[in-house]
Formats: structure tokens, C-alpha cells, sequence
């Protein structure tokens, strides 16, 4: 047989070639090689380099195995290859990594690397470490930066590579590399130590242009004792330990970072395709729980190409499924050649963790252990969490975190916080649950969220933290610490308009909670306090009263003013002003018995906005005055909630540089705390206010730049009152296409979460839009739509306006008689509750119809009357348009 003939030749190669339509000489220019070593490649009389090799994987987007290149010949076959047959490979070459791919997403890093290595003039850096987690992908890094024109152009001497690990023979890989330089075997003979062999190694490579790559390193001494390299020369480094790292050049040091989530699924889909093709949205979720670490991914496009070939989605699935639990995924085993270093042949994510690990001291395994109950990487913890996990003093938790972090098993994002990859999670987490450490979780989260309850900007960034707590309060059947934990949270998530997420809390706390009545009466008033947000007051009524009946029975004065507090709240909703203010009174009564400043403060927020309401500016302004000299500055939530309504009753009275400073003031405050509910109010109020002074033009702006804000973190119920807002300031500047436009999105967004208030009212602005610009017929259709949402949800104030609106729309198409029967249906409402501006629009309603009945005395009467209400709202702008009509109304 000729050797010729013993060649077995690369038809896959030479498929894809000829799939893409390409010669020899265009795929040689398109990967940068001569045409002769494509023709030897497919020819199988040659093997492309792994430099090469990565190259074609990178240009066909397909991998290693599937364009035949994964065969592993002799080195003194490969016609490529530099290294002498008889040089021990791994010291003096790097391995061929057997996790091809992993490269997909690093093309930027590359370049930072090189760059960073050639960012001094005259020469490349001496040292530069890549730091980053096992798996991470830092050997494939180096591998590529060796084979890297830029790389083998600057060193033409060559390369010195050391696969070094936790337990080096400093003598072995040192003596392999005096082999690869060719000192004599007479001139190594006396040299029986490492630290012999260096100046050797030193004095035979110093002029020269060398790259020399120590990978695995784990401890400076082995770093520094094969540092031997002359001026000319670099030493590349790669280690997964962040101390390592910069102990031995701490200016240089790159970490190596995870992939994003797109590059997880292009390895994915280069190994697996028929997996890909047939799962998207199963194999997504797989590439979030590998969290961006290359061995991880590569290992899943390795299982799923395995199961891939019988083309059964079935099976696909079955595996997919399996993948879900972290088991499994440490399970995940790659085969590696012989002569690969590694351990046992084999590499999986729990072997290169386990080796971290299991050098740690036994305090710090069992911190990890109990550390992997809380949530992965993106997600951080702090300290004090930390160290109610752990159970162990503030001093030694400290110890641990840095003994960790030196590991780098845990990462430092911020001043004493910290995160942890999800496979270090998966690694650490016990097969059972730590009860105990679990329990101390959730009972110091409980605790902590009580004490800050009202400091959301304290709180908000651990949300996540909690959630998990309580998630896993719920998994544990801890009942009792999971309402209460629903319980702390109530006011964070109140301030922050998450009504949903609460309402779902609080709904499965109600469930566990029927034999507690202080727990399941908080619990139902704020089920009763979202769904009075969402203008379902039928059910707010419900629940609410359901908490009422249930206090009388116990006598808790707390939760009566509380359950009145609340009750008088969904009387204002609905237009029962007179019941709202004896409730809101018997809830002051027993709010003073108690002595709780905060309800206090919240019923004379509300009586205050009663008297509001009914035009009484004096007692609304001495009432929430009251209220501030309670609260001082000790409850910054109640202070907020109070300013706002002080400066509502000042804008009222038309001083409108007192009521925008009495905003700003409580703005700045609900800024200060992170209000989020309230820091929009003030926003609209301010803006209300440029409104009424006729600056509309400048308002649009800045309502502009609060949408998008509220747009950003999905806050539907800012989004629809900035919308609102928005679409008034556009039709008094006559831009209605943009007015209605804004109000049909608000619309839409009430409509996709159930607020059938936020409808009613949107309508009616809707209708008011339309009857601006004169297109009538349009106007009555929204009116009419939500008179009849008003009346089946009893907004009684709602449809006091619409009524108004739609006698304004009968007197434009002269339906006197409908118009009339409007008026007056809304001057009844009006009265009940006392609204003045409403009864003066009424008035002056009918003033007009009975003018254009030819009425002029009734017109004028009616005038008069609408004229002495707007003088007790003291509306100066309402005062001077009547003034004007009854003009007309005389001549």
C-alpha cells in the first residue's frame, strides 16, 4: 500500500466547500491560508492547525465535528505543525481544545486583549493575566491568541506553553521547555531543580521574541517561578482566581466575562442545529440557566447533538427537560483526547468546580453550601444577608466572603455586595434543602423589610431577594413567615404601584391566614386598597367590609380606624360624601385612642380632601396642617402624601407659586425616599399647574420625558396619567390627532389590565377631545360609552361630569328638552356631594340652554347662580368667563 493511498480524505470539507459554491483558492483567501492547504485538508494527506480549524468552524458557522476535523493525527503528520515529535505537548504547545465553539461571542475580547497587549509603543507587555471562572473559556482564549497573526508576527521566535494546575513539577515543565529551546542534555545535567534550570532558560531566550502561556495557574509562586522570558518576551496568564491575578500584574489583568445570551445559542445551534430547529424557546430558557458560561453551553450542544441524529423531537424534549435540573447539567461529561490534561480523560462542569472547592477550608464549603440558597448571578446579596444565611458573626462572614471571592467563587459588584454564578450554584446546592439556613433567610429578610418598609430606595434593589424568600417561605410550607413577610413588603409595593404582585401575595397569605384576625385584616385592606386603585370598587367593598365585620368581633381599635380609614375612602370613590365623613370621623376617634400617627395622618389626608371637595379651602388646609404636625418629619411616607393634598388645596385657591413649591418640597422628598406612586402624583400636580396658568406648550416636554420614564420600568397606571395629561396639553394646543392618539393608547393600556375606572375616564376625556374640535357626533358616542361604565361601576362623581358633558352636547344639536333632563340629572348628584365646580358648570349649562330657548331671565338667573359658586371655589379663570356670558346674556 502507498502512503498516498493510507490517506483518508475530508469529503465533509470539501461538501460545504462545494455547498457554498467556493474553489480551493477563494475558501484559502477567505480564512487566509494558500489554496495547496485546502487541497491537502480535503485531500486528508494534511490537518489544519487548531488556528485553522477555528477558522473554518468561525467561516462556516458549523462545528468541528460536522466539517470532519475532529480526527487528531500524529504531530509529525501534520505538515503545519512546529513542534518536534518528541516534545512533551502539553508544556510546550497548547492542547487541541476539544470544546471548539466556545470561541462564538469573543471576537471583541480578542481584539481588547491584543490590544491591551500592544498598547505600548515599542513593545508588547511583559505580563497580562486573563482571570475569570473555570469554564469560562480562558484557555480557548489563549489558544486562538496563539495562533492570532498579530500574535505569531510579534513573536517570531515562537511559543512556550505550561499547563500548569493547582500541583505543578516546576522541573518537568521547565526541562520540557530547555528540551524545546535545544539546550544539550550535557548542558542540563547538573540541573536537579527548577530554580537551576531558569537562568538557562533566561540567558538562552532573552534577545529573543517569545510568547510564553502559564494556563491554570493557581498561586503567584508558580506564576513568578516560570516567569523566565527576557525584555522581548510575554508572559500570558490565565487563572481563575481573582487574588492570583493580581498578585502576580495587577495593571494588567482582563477578566474574562460570561457570553451573552445570543452567542449562548449560536454555540448551541453550531453543535445541535436539529435541536435548535425543532425547540427555540425550550433551548432559550436552557442558555439563561447556563448564565453565559461557555463549558456549559458547549457541554448541552454536545448532549443535544447526541439525541439530535434520530430526528425525534421526543427525544429532544425528554433531554431538554432532563437539562431543566442542575443535576443533570453537572452531570454533563466531555470526552477529551489522551495526551489532553485534564482529570480522568474527562471535563464537567463538577470536576473543574470540584477542584476549586475542595481546597477550600471546611468553614468555607459549608458557607458556599449555604450561600447557594440564594438566587444566581445577575441577582447580588448583601452582607448582612450573608451573615444571617450563615449564622455566624459579622467578622467571620466577612472572613468567609473573602476567602470566597479569592476563590473566585464569588464575585464583588458593589460595596458590600456580592453575586454567584448559577453553576457555582448548581455545584453547591445541597441535594436536600438547608431548612435551617433557609429559615433564617426568610425570618431576617421579614425583619430587615419591616425596619425599612418606608425607605424604598433602601429596599428596592433586594426586591428580588425577598420575592425569593417568600417563594421559598411558600415552598417550605413556613406559613406563618410567609405572611408575614407578605405583610412587610405591603408598603414597598404600594409605593411602587406593584399591584398585582401584591394582589397575588396577599391572596395566597389570605388563604393561610383565617385563623389570625390581625394578619388577615391587614391583608384584606389591601387587597381592598389595589382594588380601589383599579376602580373595581364592588369588590373593594366586599373585602373591605368582610375586614370591618371581622375587627367589630375582636375590638381592636387599630384595625377599626384602619378598616374605616379605607371604608371612607371607597365612600368618596363612589359619591357618598356624607357617609365618607362619618366614617373618616369614627375612624379619627379610634385612631386617637390608639394613638397610631400614621393612621391618623392618613384619615386627615382624606378628611382633608372631603373638605377639598366641597369647596371648604379653610377646614381642608387647618385639617392636613393637623396631619403635619403629627407626622413631622419622622413619617416621610404620610408627610408626602400630606403635602400633596396641602398643595392641591393651595392651587385651588389660585396661588400657584405656593402650591408649586409645596410640591417641589414634597417631590423632593418622595425623590429622597423613592416614592414611586408619589413621585409621579407631584409630577402631574406641577404639571396641573403650568396647566391652569395656560402653559401647555411647555408641559408637553416634560410629560414626554415622564412617559418614557414610566414606560421604562412598565408602570401602566403612570403611564395611562401621563398619557391623560399628555393628550390635555395637546388639544389645548390644538394638536388633537396627538390628543387622541395618547388617549387611545391609554385606553388600550386600561383595557389590558382590568382598570375599568381608568376606561370611564379615559372616555370621557375622549369625548371632551372630540368636543373641542368640534367633531360633536363623535363626542357623544365616547360620552354616552362611559356614562354607561360610570353608572354600572356607581362612580358617582364620573357621572356627574359625563351627565354635564352630555347636556353640553344636546344644547349643540338643540335637544333643549335632553339637555335639560342632563343638567339635572348632574345638578342632583352635584348636590349630594357638595361639588361646587361641578355645580357651577351645570348652572352655567343651563344658562346657555334657556338662551337659546329665548329665555333670557332664567338664562341670566342661572348665570348669577353659577357666578357665586365659582367665587366660593374662587376659580378666577371660571369667574371671568360667566362674567363675560352674562354680558351677553344682558345685552
Amino acid at each position: 500500500m502507498t502512503e498516498e493511498s493510507s490517506f483518508i480524505p475530508n469529503r465533509a470539507l470539501r461538501r460545504m466547500r462545494e455547498r457554498r459554491g467556493l474553489t480551493q483558492e477563494q475558501l484559502a483567501e477567505a480564512i487566509g491560508t494558500t489554496h495547496h492547504s485546502i487541497y491537502r485538508w480535503e485531500k486528508g494527506s494534511a490537518f489544519p492547525s487548531p488556528f485553522f480549524r477555528q477558522k473554518l468552524c468561525t467561516y462556516f458557522e458549523l462545528s468541528a465535528e460536522v466539517l470532519g476535523l475532529q480526527r487528531i493525527v500524529e504531530a509529525d503528520e501534520q505538515e503545519e505543525a512546529t513542534i518536534p515529535a518528541k516534545t512533551p505537548f502539553h508544556s510546550t504547545f497548547p492542547p487541541i481544545a476539544p470544546l471548539g465553539n466556545a470561541l462564538m461571542g469573543r471576537s471583541a475580547l480578542l481584539e481588547q486583549i491584543i490590544g491591551r497587549l500592544f498598547s505600548e509603543e515599542k513593545a508588547a507587555l511583559s505580563r497580562m493575566v486573563l482571570q475569570g471562572l473555570p469554564g469560562i473559556g480562558k484557555t480557548s482564549l489563549v489558544i486562538e491568541l496563539a495562533f492570532h497573526p498579530a500574535i505569531t508576527q510579534h513573536f517570531p521566535d515562537g511559543l512556550l506553553w505550561a499547563s500548569v494546575g493547582p500541583t505543578p513539577d516546576r522541573l518537568m515543565l521547565l526541562s520540557a521547555w530547555a528540551a524545546r529551546l535545544g539546550l544539550s542534555s550535557d548542558t542540563l545535567s547538573g540541573c536537579t531543580t527548577a530554580s537551576a534550570l531558569v537562568p538557562l532558560l533566561h540567558e538562552r531566550i532573552s534577545e529573543k521574541r517569545y510568547l510564553l502561556i502559564l494556563d491554570d495557574v493557581w498561586s503567584r509562586e508558580d506564576a513568578l517561578a516560570l516567569t523566565i522570558g527576557g525584555p522581548f518576551c510575554t508572559h500570558l496568564v490565565t487563572t481563575r482566581f481573582p487574588q492570583v491575578a493580581y498578585q502576580y500584574m495587577p495593571q494588567h489583568v482582563v477578566a474574562v466575562p460570561e457570553l451573552d445570551p445570543d452567542a449562548g445559542m449560536a454555540i448551541i445551534r453550531s453543535l445541535a442545529p436539529v435541536a435548535v430547529e425543532h425547540t427555540i424557546p425550550e433551548i432559550y430558557e436552557l442558555v439563561q440557566k447556563a448564565n453565559g458560561l461557555p463549558l456549559t453551553l458547549v457541554l448541552i450542544g454536545h448532549a443535544l447533538a447526541q439525541v439530535s441524529y434520530s430526528q425525534q423531537p421526543r427525544r429532544i424534549r425528554g433531554l431538554l427537560d432532563r437539562l431543566l435540573h442542575r443535576e443533570a447539567r453537572m452531570e454533563l461529561v466531555a470526552a477529551l483526547p489522551p495526551f489532553q490534561p485534564a482529570h480522568s480523560g474527562v471535563t464537567s462542569l463538577q470536576v473543574v468546580i470540584a477542584s476549586s472547592v475542595q481546597v477550600l477550608p471546611e468553614a468555607a464549603k459549608v458557607a458556599l453550601s449555604q450561600l447557594a440558597i440564594l438566587p444566581a448571578k445577575p441577582l447580588a446579596f448583601p452582607e448582612h444577608v450573608a451573615q444571617a444565611v450563615c449564622g455566624c458573626d459579622g467578622a467571620t462572614v466577612v472572613n468567609l466572603l473573602d476567602l470566597l471571592t479569592d476563590f473566585g467563587l464569588l464575585e464583588g459588584v458593589a460595596p458590600e455586595r456580592y453575586t454567584m454564578h448559577q453553576a457555582i450554584v448548581d455545584y453547591a446546592s445541597s441535594p436536600e434543602i438547608d431548612w435551617v439556613a433557609s429559615q433564617r433567610l426568610i425570618q431576617h429578610l421579614t425583619r430587615w423589610w419591616e425596619a425599612h418598609q418606608e425607605e424604598p430606595l433602601v429596599v428596592a434593589q433586594d426586591w428580588p431577594l425577598m420575592q425569593h424568600a417568600l417563594d421559598l417561605s411558600r415552598q417550605l410550607e413556613y406559613h406563618e413567615l410567609f405572611i408575614q413577610g407578605v405583610l412587610a413588603v405591603r408598603v414597598f409595593l404600594l409605593t411602587q404601584g406593584f399591584y398585582a404582585i401584591l394582589m397575588s401575595y396577599a391572596q395566597a397569605a389570605l388563604e393561610l391566614a383565617e385563623h389570625d384576625t390581625v394578619c388577615l385584616v391587614h391583608l384584606l385592606l389591601v387587597q381592598a386598597q389595589i382594588f380601589i386603585e383599579q376602580g373595581a370598587y364592588g369588590q373593594a367593598e366586599e373585602v373591605a367590609g368582610r375586614a370591618h365585620e371581622r375587627t367589630q368581633r375582636e375590638g381592636n381599635d387599630e384595625l377599626l380606624a384602619s378598616c374605616l380609614d379605607i371604608l371612607g375612602v371607597l365612600a368618596f370613590k363612589l359619591g357618598q360624601m356624607e357617609r365618607a365623613q362619618n366614617l373618616y370621623e369614627e375612624g379619627w376617634s379610634y385612631a386617637c385612642n390608639e394613638g397610631d400617627k400614621r393612621i391618623q395622618s392618613s384619615l386627615l389626608h382624606h378628611l382633608g380632601q372631603l373638605h377639598l371637595h366641597h369647596g371648604r379651602n379653610v377646614e381642608a388646609s387647618t385639617t392636613v396642617e393637623k396631619g403635619l404636625a403629627i407626622v413631622g418629619d419622622v413619617f416621610p411616607l404620610q408627610r408626602c402624601e400630606l403635602l400633596n393634598i396641602l398643595g392641591t388645596i393651595v392651587m385651588y385657591t389660585g396661588q400657584f407659586d405656593q402650591a408649586d413649591e409645596i410640591y417641589t418640597s414634597g417631590l423632593n422628598l418622595a425623590e429622597h425616599m423613592g416614592y414611586s406612586v408619589l413621585i409621579a402624583q407631584f409630577r402631574f400636580n406641577r404639571a396641573s399647574i403650568e396647566q391652569r396658568r395656560g402653559n401647555f406648550s411647555e408641559q408637553i416636554p416634560l410629560l414626554q420625558k415622564q412617559l418614557h420614564e414610566a414606560r421604562k420600568v412598565g408602570r401602566s397606571e403612570v403611564i395611562i396619567k401621563t398619557l391623560d395629561h399628555l393628550a390635555h396639553s395637546y388639544s389645548e394646543t390644538r394638536n388633537f390627532a396627538q390628543a387622541n392618539e395618547c388617549l387611545q393608547e391609554a385606553f388600550d393600556i386600561a383595557c389590558a389590565i382590568g382598570n375599568r375606572e381608568q376606561q370611564t375616564k379615559v372616555l370621557a376625556n375622549i369625548g371632551n377631545v372630540f368636543l373641542v374640535q368640534g367633531e360633536v357626533a363623535r363626542a357623544e358616542e365616547y360620552t354616552r360609552r362611559g356614562l354607561i361604565m360610570a353608572r354600572e361601576l356607581n362612580m358617582q362623581g364620573q357621572v356627574t361630569v359625563l351627565l354635564l358633558n352630555l347636556g353640553e352636547i344636546a344644547t349643540h344639536f338643540q335637544r333643549f328638552e335632553e339637555a335639560i333632563e342632563a343638567f339635572e340629572e348632574a345638578l342632583l348628584r352635584a348636590h349630594e356631594s357638595n361639588t361646587l365646580i361641578c355645580l357651577a358648570y351645570i348652572k352655567l349649562g343651563l344658562s346657555h340652554v334657556y338662551a337659546l330657548q329665548g329665555k333670557p331671565e332664567q338664562a341670566l338667573v342661572a348665570a348669577q347662580e353659577a357666578y357665586s359658586l365659582s367665587t366660593q371655589w374662587n376659580d378666577e379663570a371660571m369667574r371671568t368667563e360667566i362674567e363675560k356670558w352674562m354680558a351677553d346674556c344682558v345685552r
